[in-house]
Order: C-alpha cells, then sequence, then structure tokens
C-alpha cells in the first residue's frame, strides 16, 4: 500500500510539483494563481513527464515501471539539488480560499461516480485492444509486440492464422490481423503492434504497474476526474468560477462522461489533454506567462499520441496563432518550439510505429472529393488573405471587432440548418445528417443546444481573444463531426465524438447563459440586488431541471459494471493451460470466442491462436497440426460450434464444456440504450490426439460437446441434465466422418419447441452431400424422425475420410416478433440428438 502511494506520487506529482516551483519564467506571476489550480499544474505536469518518458522508454523496448520511478525520482533529485531553497514560494504566493472547496468537491463526486470500472479484458472492440495493448506494454516493454509464436510459424502456416490480408493500397503497412485490432507488420520476425496510438495504453501500464489490472482498470477513471477538472479551470480563467464550476458538474453527471469513465476509451485522456492543453496555451499567449508555453506545446504534442483527430485542435491553435496579430500578439519561440519538435516526433511516430493507424487518415485524405478540395483551398486563400491584410492597421481593428461576430453567426446559422433543414440522401446517410438532433434529442437536450449556443455567442462577443485557440478548436470540431459523425452509429457508441471538446464546451456554455452577468461584485444598491438575485434563480432553476434530466439518464447505468465476472473466467480458463501448450481457437466468422484468444495471448501469456476461417485448408491443417505436435506438449482447440476441421489424420477428444454469460449494455442503432442485456459464451474445450481408423455407428449428442460438428446452429441448451440440445437455423449443417460401410439410415430426434399455432407448423428436409433424403414435419417433445439413406450415397460415406455435412433446412419463427419478447433469433426445431446407423 505505501509502496504503491509513493510510486503514485512519484508519477502523478512530485516531478510536476518541483517543475512548477523552477524559479525561472517569472516564478512570482506563477504564484499569484490560485493555489488550487497550481496544484492542478503540478499534476498535470507530472502526467506529461511522465507520459513522455514512459513513451520514449516503450519506444526504445526499454519500458518497466521501476525504470520510470527511477528516472522520475532521479529528475527530481536533480531539480532540489540544484535549486534546494530556490523552490520555495515567495509571500506572493496565494493561499486556499473557498474557492478551492470546488474542485475538491469534483473530485469527490468524481470518485463516487466512475468507479467501479468495466472488466472490459475481452478483445474484438477498441475497449479491449486498449487493455491488451497496455497490458502488453507493462510485461513486454515495448509499443511493439515480438510476438514468438507468431514467428515460429511455418510459411505455409502463416494463411491459416493471419486474417484479413490486405488486397492493395495498404500492403506496406501490414500483412494482415493478428487478431482484430493487431496488425502484423513482419511475420516473419512476428513483429504485431496494435491499431491506437500508445498514450492510453501507457496510463493502462502505468496503472498495472501502481496495482496490477485492478489499476489498469481504474485509468480511466481518474483521466475523467481530470478532464472534468480542467473544464473547470478552464471556465474559471475564462468565464468566472460560478459558470465554470456548473458546468463541470453538469459535466461530472452526465450520462456519457459516467459510462465512458468506467469503458476504456482514449477519448477521456484526450478530454483532459486537450482542455489542459489549451488553458496553457491562454495562460502562455494571452496571459504572457511564458513558463506555460513548454507546458501547452507538451500537452498538445501528447495529444497525436492519443488520437488523431487531434490534428483537428492543432490546426485550431496554429490559425489562433496567425489570428493573434489582430490582438497585437506575436507567435512565441517558448512555444513554438517544442510545439515544432513534438510534430516532428509524432510524425514519426507515425509513420515508423503506426504505419497501418495512418493509413486510414492518408486513405481519407485521397479520397476528398473535387468540392472539398475546392473548400479547404478557398479556406487556405482565405487564411492567407486575412494574416497579410491583418498587418495593416485598419484592417487590424475591423477583424479584432468583427471577427467574433461572424463566427459565431456562421456556428448558429450553421446548427439552424442542421438541426431543422438538413435531411439525409444521396451520399448522405441518416446518421450524419441528423447528427446534431441526435446529440440535442439523446444527450444534451434541445433547450440545452439552445442555451449552449446563446453561450457560444455571449463568449465569442466578450471572450474570443482571451482563449482564441479554444473557441476555434470548439468550432472545428463541431463542424468536422456534425457534418459527417465517422462513427456507427451505436449508442453510446456514437457519444464518443462529443466527449473531448464538443460537450464539455456545451456545458461550459449552458453554465454561462445560466450565470450570466452573476460573476460580478454583489451589488449594494436594493433594486439591483434584487435583479441579481432574480437573474441567480432562473440560472439556477434552469440548471436544476437541467440536470436533473442527466441525472435520470445517468441513474440507468450507475450500478451497471459493464462485463462484470469476466476476469475471474478469463483466469479460470488460462488456468487450465501450461507455457507448453498451444490452443487453437475458432475464427471470429464461426463465433465470438476470438475475443476471450486476445486476452489469453496478450494478457496471460498464453500460446494462443485464431483461425482465420471457419473452415481451413485441409493440407495446411493437418500439416500444422503434425508441426504443433513436435513442438508444444498438447495442442487444444476452442470453439462454440460452426468449425469444420479435417479429420482424416486427425482427431478430437473432448475436455471440458462450459457457458457463461456476462452483463452487457444494450448497444442500439440509431436510437438511445435503456437495458442491460447478457453477452453468452458457450464453448467446448477439445484436445488434438492421434486419430483412429476404426469406424463406428455415428452419434452425435447435440448440445453436449458437439462444437466441432455443428455449423450455423444456436448455442446449446439443456432441459435437465440427461436432455441438451441446440435450435437449428434456416440451414443448419452436422459434419459426419467415419461412418461404417452399410450405414443406411439417419434419425434425428427433434422438437418444435412449442411454436405457436398462429406459425406455420414445423418441418425438417434433411439431405447429404446435395441429395435429399427426405422431409418430416416435426411436432412437440423430442421424437426421432428416420430418413433412409440411398445406396450409393451410403457407400460414399463409407469411404469418406473427410467430414461430409448433413444438411437439415426447415422453416423458422421469431419469438420477437410473434411473442413481443427479447428473443430475437429466427428458430427451426430443437435437435437433441443424430444418428446414422
Amino acid at each position: 500500500m505505501l509502496y504503491s502511494l509513493f510510486s503514485l506520487i512519484l508519477v502523478a506529482y512530485l516531478p510536476g510539483a518541483l517543475v512548477f516551483r523552477l524559479p525561472t519564467f517569472e516564478r512570482e506571476r506563477r504564484e499569484r494563481l490560485a493555489a488550487e489550480e497550481r496544484v492542478f499544474w503540478a499534476i498535470i505536469i507530472s502526467i506529461a513527464i511522465s507520459s513522455t518518458i514512459a513513451l520514449a522508454l516503450a519506444w526504445l523496448e526499454f519500458y518497466r515501471f521501476e525504470r520510470l520511478l527511477l528516472i522520475n525520482g532521479f529528475l527530481s533529485g536533480v531539480i532540489v539539488a540544484l535549486f534546494r531553497q530556490g523552490l520555495r514560494f515567495e509571500g506572493s504566493a496565494r493561499l486556499p480560499n473557498g474557492t478551492a472547496l470546488a474542485p475538491i468537491a469534483l473530485i469527490c463526486l468524481g470518485i463516487w461516480l466512475y468507479f467501479p470500472p468495466a472488466e472490459y479484458l475481452m478483445g474484438g472492440k477498441d475497449p479491449g485492444v486498449y487493455m491488451n495493448e497496455g497490458l502488453q506494454i507493462a510485461q513486454s516493454g515495448s509499443l511493439v509486440i515480438t510476438d514468438s509464436l507468431l514467428a515460429s510459424l511455418p510459411l505455409e502456416s502463416r494463411d491459416l492464422f493471419i486474417s484479413e490480408q490486405p488486397k492493395s493500397g495498404t500492403q506496406a503497412a501490414h500483412t494482415g490481423l493478428r487478431f482484430m485490432g493487431y496488425f502484423v507488420t513482419d511475420p516473419d520476425s512476428g513483429t504485431v503492434v496494435g491499431q491506437f496510438p500508445h498514450l492510453y495504453p501507457i496510463w493502462i501500464a502505468i496503472g498495472y504497474g501502481l496495482d496490477s489490472i485492478d489499476g489498469a482498470r481504474a485509468v480511466v477513471g481518474v483521466w475523467a476526474i481530470l478532464g472534468v477538472l480542467a473544464l473547470y479551470f478552464l471556465g474559471a480563467r475564462l468565464v468566472g468560477t460560478i459558470p465554470a464550476l456548473i458546468g463541470a458538474f453538469l459535466l461530472s453527471i452526465h450520462v456519457i462522461q459516467i459510462w465512458y469513465s468506467r469503458y476504456p476509451n482514449s477519448e477521456l485522456v484526450l478530454q483532459t489533454v486537450l482542455l489542459a492543453g489549451l488553458l496553457a496555451f491562454a495562460r502562455a499567449y494571452v496571459d504572457e506567462l511564458e513558463f506555460f508555453g513548454p507546458v501547452a506545446a507538451t500537452l498538445l504534442g501528447l495529444s497525436m499520441f492519443v488520437r488523431f483527430p487531434a490534428v483537428l485542435c492543432l490546426i485550431a491553435v496554429v490559425g489562433a496563432m496567425l489570428i493573434s496579430a489582430a490582438d497585437n500578439r506575436r507567435p512565441r519561440i517558448s512555444f513554438l518550439t517544442p510545439f515544432v519538435m513534438w510534430q516532428m516526433v509524432a510524425g514519426l511516430y507515425f509513420f515508423t510505429i503506426l504505419k497501418p493507424y495512418v493509413a486510414l487518415p492518408i486513405e481519407f485524405v485521397k479520397n476528398l472529393t473535387p468540392s472539398h478540395i475546392g473548400l479547404l483551398v478557398l479556406g487556405l486563400l482565405v487564411t492567407i488573405f486575412l494574416c497579410v491584410s491583418i498587418q495593416y492597421k485598419s484592417v487590424k481593428i475591423r477583424v479584432h471587432s468583427w471577427l467574433p461576430t461572424i463566427l459565431g453567426l456562421v456556428v448558429c446559422c450553421g446548427a439552424i440548418y442542421a438541426y431543422f433543414f438538413r435531411t439525409p440522401g444521396g451520399l448522405l446517410a441518416p446518421h450524419d445528417a441528423f447528427a446534431l438532433r441526435t446529440y440535442a434529442l439523446y444527450y444534451l437536450n434541445p433547450y440545452g443546444l439552445v442555451a449552449a449556443l446563446l453561450g457560444l455567442v455571449i463568449v465569442m462577443r466578450r471572450s474570443f481573444w482571451q482563449a482564441p485557440a479554444l473557441l476555434l478548436t470548439t468550432i472545428i470540431v463541431a463542424f468536422f463531426y456534425f457534418y459527417k459523425i465517422r462513427i456507427v452509429p451505436e449508442h453510446f457508441w456514437m457519444a464518443r465524438r462529443f466527449l473531448p471538446i464538443i460537450l464539455p464546451m456545451s456545458l461550459l456554455f449552458i453554465g454561462v447563459v445560466a450565470f450570466s452577468g452573476t460573476h460580478r461584485t454583489f451589488p449594494r444598491e436594493r433594486q439591483a440586488r434584487l435583479r441579481y438575485l432574480a437573474r441567480f434563480a432562473i440560472g439556477l432553476t434552469f440548471v436544476a431541471l437541467l440536470g436533473r434530466q442527466y441525472v435520470t439518464a445517468s441513474s440507468q447505468i450507475m450500478n451497471h459494471v459493464e462485463y462484470e465476472g469476466l476476469i475471474p473466467r478469463l483466469e479460470r480458463i488460462a488456468e487450465t493451460f501450461t507455457a507448453d501448450d498451444l490452443i487453437i481457437v475458432e475464427s471470429r466468422a464461426a463465433s465470438d470466442l476470438h475475443v476471450l484468444a486476445l486476452p489469453l495471448a496478450y494478457t496471460y501469456e498464453k500460446n494462443v491462436l485464431v483461425l482465420s476461417t471457419p473452415q481451413p485448408d485441409e493440407l495446411a491443417f493437418q500439416e500444422f497440426i503434425n508441426w504443433g505436435h513436435a513442438h508444444y506438449q498438447d495442442i487444444y482447440f476452442l470453439g462454440g460450434g460452426g468449425t469444420r476441421l479435417p479429420v482424416n489424420t486427425i482427431a478430437v477428444e473432448p475436455i471440458l464444456s462450459d457457458r457463461f454469460q456476462i452483463p452487457e449494455y444494450e448497444s442500439s442503432l440509431n436510437k438511445y440504450p435503456t437495458e442491460v442485456r447478457f453477452k453468452e459464451f458457450d464453448f467446448g474445450l477439445y484436445k488434438f490426439v492421434p486419430v483412429t481408423r476404426e469406424r463406428q455407428p455415428f452419434v452425435l449428442d447435440v448440445g453436449w460437446m458437439d462444437d466441432l460438428q455443428v455449423v450455423q446452429f444456436y448455442a446449446k441448451e439443456a432441459l435437465s441434465e440427461d436432455v441438451t440440445f441446440r435450435w437449428s437455423s434456416k440451414q443448419s449443417s452436422v459434419s459426419i466422418v467415419n461412418v461404417p460401410p452399410g450405414s443406411h439410415q439417419v434419425t434425428i430426434w427433434a422438437s418444435d419447441g412449442g411454436r405457436p399455432v398462429s406459425e406455420e407448423p414445423a418441418y425438417i428436409a434433411v439431405s447429404i452431400n446435395d441429395v435429399k433424403l427426405g422431409q418430416a414435419l416435426v411436432t412437440t417433445g423430442f421424437l426421432p424422425y428416420t430418413f433412409a439413406i440411398p445406396p450409393n450415397v451410403a457407400a460414399n460415406l463409407g469411404k469418406a475420410t473427410t467430414q461430409i455435412p448433413l444438411l437439415i433446412e426447415g422453416n423458422t419463427w421469431n419469438p420477437s416478433k410473434t411473442l413481443s419478447t427479447t428473443d430475437d433469433r429466427e428458430l427451426g426445431v430443437m435437435i437433441d440428438r443424430v444418428e446414422i446407423r
């Protein structure tokens, strides 16, 4: 416990506190900042230092948590040794006052709302990729994974396990996928790189060093609290403490902030880095505190290691520097020099370490239409003209006076068009056309949107030149995403786009409107006091009504922990295998089991391969199994049904069957999610053993250790310990093999499962090798249905050394449509047993 506390201080406070106290860059002016903001900067600067050091170490394949602590401790010791008494603040340092309670309250609120975090360790989607990237950095010490199992694969076996190989333009970036979200960049050396930039994974690795997997999970909640604090301090500087506190409070209780504070994502990291970076930029450029120039450059530079869309903010910052000439401000070397250096490092990073990731933005630029290019050129020409003409005093005065008003008017007109008049059609998808409407109706409230726009106009008119980079960033990001949301419109998934800038600034602007004018000193005159109190009461009422809606929405997820119980299940599965075992998992085209393969391989360090297809090449797979037996003690197969393995020279021995469910919040398309559902894993574990040539009657107990022999069935179910079954679909099949010569009939035990009388009677049609054996009506209760096998088909079965599909077709019904249940499967019949004799 003491070690973790000491490590946390060394990683997230001490270096920044000492750097902030350096007697350079007019420290006496920094001392006059509020005490709570000084503490905030100590934390943010420490995080920036630790991020930079950890990224550099991992880039050099030299990261270890202990090395990070050692370097941070050495840096802190050097500062203390060099400056000693000079690190003490002089008498001008402001002492804490009543305003210090605001960030403390926000921290306490965040601790209450943002924990416990999700147990999202599985692969398949971005959160699992981030988590396993971070845990892999903690274990291997490198941004790039050197996968020894992949490197050891025979050349002829690679296609069995490297999926989605690129066809054309991206072949230089990668050769395929090792797991979902993990690109193979060099199969010969086993080089694999995660899909996303590494700043968030680096902090997962740091969290792992502090408190193992629990610490890694909790990292995102800490970043969420820092994002709220960044909004508060940024707002306090720009519009006053009351609107800032209201905006930060609304952000704290907002359903999206709460959801993603418990759910692995990089948007909340970007939220903190951008808001803090823009605040530092304003302190450097507008408040002329030179110390914050390198701080702003570092934070904005680090944003490129979070998500590539941060480049929008960098464009806004450059634009703000150019137009600041109208406010008689010039670019500052203390910011520009480190800023340019960071962008050079980021460019090197993207084109060496993360080439597969940057391939998508490059492709996006290549696909720009002539109209898009024309608008970009027009914008560039206008910018150049503005920068040149702004050198003249008369033009400078007009730009200084009119630019904020024009920008506010443009935003309002764009919002009116997007909310009331924009409709889908042609290449414009509905979720893009209705993006602003969706944001308002689902997440902000229409009245909140109006208030946010009014607040933006007020801030633009009053304070644009106090934070031009922040306001330009807000406008550019909003136009970029509301024009085209660039994400699958699933909720809450789609709402990630609003987290870094759009949502925090919307809520800050709402605070501005609600308490406009209340930042002034409390008036002495009676009538002025009444007006002040009335304005305050109206604002408080509006915020209370809006906050009540946010709290109601958030209350639905407060007691939900996404994928709760998954980690103990994964640990139990991992304990089944040793370091000398090889595990083959069926492909993602067959089931969702591939999502378990990623943590088994990159978190629990097992030898895991995922098949690239449900029907691997027979000869290649047989040769691979032979190779595997020469290199590993045992070879296992993890499957849930749908994989056809060749069996003329291999066989499997059932080891165990398992089934479990974990809570998963509803993910709905173009619809607000409202309920908890369950994600089910149903699988069997098999061990590859030498094949036997003895042919015996084919008997398959469907629903029990049948995963390698059923295709396009639903999950295993049981009526009792003795009766297991699966529902068939419209077209299901059973793989049969080693059938004795002379087999003449197929018997299927089936039931219609109590199909409603309003539906057509259930039937099945059975065929082997496209030869129809017959069909039968299926009634309630498991009964045998027997079909004769023609002699020529029986002769082929008796000679076959590979699997032959027994096809079962039939009509289906949907319980969701017929009975209004949550079961939306297309169900055929319940099948309990298949025999061939």
